[in-house]
């Protein structure tokens, strides 16, 4: 049990059994790079690990009764960063850093429960989620993209935000109940379901790629300030149970070429101005009404 300890280049973890713990009145110093290779650092609640940083793999960092499995770099000073063909799992702990990630192969699982963001580095990084819980705190994109290996819940309020691309990958995406405006601009791809949960207000462009289905679960969305769907070649966009309001004047459906689908059911379309499109298909499937306000 260390109260005060300054950890040299000299010491290494052997083997899973190895562990250093910090008791809550506790300090470690770092005075360099401290690799812990399948060994557990335990830092209690009350205690201070400051100076460089630990650099895991397959190891445990155990932060104030929250076990995270890690192969990734924890920055004491609050971030752990996931820098390419890293990952960290979380079965049902609280992550009290800001999750920075970097390069590509990246992974988070489990069922995290976040103090703060997810954040992309840029538009060559890629990061997989396998989560099961709902995730709690934005995921700032930076024109990154987000692999699904598992279905992706945002709690209430919570979206993406900024630029970037989503490949849902056959899974489901759900945001939450409370009315609210994205500000992301995403490239959805292969979303069995893009399920909205309350009216949401959209303003910038979501692109579906591939084939997805928009499920408005009987809600608005709003595009009269500015908002587009876009649906690129050879794709394929579901619409269902979803009143679109503000399609014409701002609002748009964009089909940008001839293999450009867009198939509805159970669809209100509230148009405020005038449409034209003369390339790509509309199909309507089921139930469908258009009513155009007066111009």
């Amino acid at each position: 049990i260390v109260t005060c300890f300054v950890i040299t280049p000299n010491v290494r973890f052997r083997g899973q059994s190895a562990f250093i713990k910090v008791s809550s009145s506790g300090n470690l110093v770092l005075n360099s790079v401290l690799p812990v290779d399948g060994g557990k650092i335990i830092k209690e609640s009350g205690a201070s690990l400051t100076g460089e940083d630990v650099e895991f793999t397959d190891g445990v960092f155990r932060d104030a009764g929250n076990d995270l499995i890690l192969t990734a770099v924890f920055d004491p000073a609050g971030t752990i960063r996931l820098n390419g063909d890293t990952s960290f799992r979380v079965d049902g702990g609280r992550v009290l850093q800001t999750i920075a990630v970097s390069g590509i192969n990246n992974l988070i699982s489990g069922r995290p429960l976040l103090a703060d963001t997810i954040e992309l580095q840029d538009a060559s990084t890629t990061l997989t989620l396998a989560t099961q819980s709902t995730i709690n705190k934005n995921i700032v994109m930076n024109g990154g993209t987000v692999i699904l290996e598992d279905n992706l819940y945002f709690a209430d309020l919570i979206a993406p935000t900024g630029s970037g691309a989503i490949n849902v990958n056959g899974f489901r995406v759900e945001f939450g109940g409370r009315d609210f405006t994205p500000t992301s601009t995403i490239e959805w791809i292969d979303a069995t379901d893009v399920t909205l949960n309350s009216k949401t207000t959209l303003t910038t462009q979501w692109t579906f790629s591939g084939t997805n289905n928009l499920n408005g679960n009987g809600n608005v969305l709003d595009i009269s300030g500015g908002g587009t769907l876009r649906v690129p070649a050879n794709s394929t966009l579901y619409m269902t149970d979803i009143v679109i309001k503000g399609l014409g004047n701002t609002g748009s459906i964009v089909l940008v070429t001839g293999t450009s689908q867009v198939r509805m059911s159970n669809v209100d379309i509230q148009v405020d101005g005038n449409v034209t499109s003369s390339i790509g298909s509309v199909y309507v499937e089921g139930p469908a009404t258009f009513t155009v306000k007066d111009n």
